[in-house]
């Protein structure tokens, strides 16, 4: 009767064992957050790809496939460029920080073909506009210039010049 009870309780537990290991390896998997795309991995590798002794390279496994990529271009110590693989060596999506402000400005999916297709653009530069009460139209200008004409044709009969 001992040994049944030994062989059920073996036996349960080498069952359950495959469990236990999944469940492990759940728990190890992290995040990586690229602007509002959340990539899963449980493996980083860094390298420094020009060997100047600064990290350029940051790539992210998944179950032992590629999951994404991160470049820090200008070796500023920030990613400023990143690849999203899709577990069968293909590039899905390509992000990018364009100013290195920390904030993703292009977002570019690239599909089997490597047609590439832009998500989110930079938000374009504008000028800053001058509003009606700071701008300078005909009648200001002209003001100005009668007040200065005046003012230096009163000055100057004030304090005649000397010969």
């Amino acid at each position: 009767m001992i040994h049944i009870k030994c062989i059920f309780i073996l036996s349960t537990f080498l069952i359950l064992l495959p469990f236990s290991t999944e469940a492990q390896n759940a728990s190890s998997t992290k995040t990586i957050v690229v602007d509002s795309y959340s990539i899963h991995y449980d493996e980083a590798l860094s390298a420094d790809e020009n060997g100047n002794n600064v990290h350029d390279r940051t790539t992210y496994y998944l179950a032992g496939k590629m999951v994404l990529t991160a470049y820090d271009s200008d070796e500023n110590g920030a990613d400023d460029l990143w690849f999203r693989w899709d577990g069968n060596d293909r590039v899905n999506l390509e992000m990018s920080d364009n100013n290195n402000d920390g904030i993703v400005e292009t977002v570019s999916s690239v599909d089997r073909n490597g047609k590439t297709t832009i998500i989110k653009a930079p938000e374009p530069t504008q000028k800053p506009r001058i509003s009606a009460e700071n701008r300078m139209g005909g009648k200001t200008i002209l003001y100005w210039l009668i007040v200065i004409t005046l003012g230096y044709f009163t000055y100057r009969k004030i304090r005649p010049r000397k010969n």
